[in-house]
């Protein structure tokens, strides 16, 4: 019975909107600062895989393409880029040493590997391949084969929010789906 709308903004102020009580639910991975003001449902809404892209033209495509850990990145001596906000990028693979180059937004690091300023993208592919389309890259960028993940996300409900009464209910919800889909 609530009426839905949905506010497409820079990853870090749509956090903000939902820890400002601006909006009231975000769609992600849990993290111990996403808790301090929202509460995390117990059963996720969505699995997803985040894969390796590197420029067409690499030169050591045939290694990139047999990647199966962090460990043979780092091995690799790859250099990356990520959103600033993509704290799934840096608990996972910055933080075991990877270098790696941050921008403000998900526009540009499709480009800045399209430069060939860094070896490598980990990201979604249903929205990194968007953004290659977008941008007239699909020549200049390639998805590679190397899969990470899978990767839970949650909703989480921001303790300002009226719907934080709900979660109870939103999670029977996403335990009736979850047995409903053998997910």
């Amino acid at each position: 019975g609530n009426k839905v709308s949905y506010l497409l903004k820079p990853w870090k102020r749509a956090q903000n909107a939902v820890k400002n009580g601006n909006a009231d639910v975000m769609f992600t991975i849990p993290t111990s600062e996403r808790e301090q003001y929202s509460v995390v449902t117990d059963v996720p809404l969505f699995r997803l895989y985040f894969y390796l892209y590197t420029y067409t033209d690499h030169p050591r495509m045939n290694e990139i393409q047999q990647i199966k850990t962090v460990e043979d990145i780092k091995r690799l001596g790859l250099t990356f880029v990520s959103n600033a906000g993509n704290g799934w990028f840096k608990q996972n693979i910055e933080s075991k040493g990877i270098k790696t180059f941050w921008v403000d937004d998900d526009s540009k690091i499709a480009r800045f590997l399209a430069l060939k300023r860094a070896d490598a993208v980990i990201d979604v592919a249903s929205s990194f391949n968007l953004l290659i389309s977008e941008h007239g890259l699909k020549d200049k960028i390639i998805q590679t084969d190397v899969r990470f993940g899978p990767t839970d996300f949650y909703i989480l409900v921001g303790r300002k929010s009226f719907l934080i009464e709900n979660i109870a209910e939103i999670n029977r919800a996403l335990l009736e789906m979850e047995s409903e889909t053998g997910d």
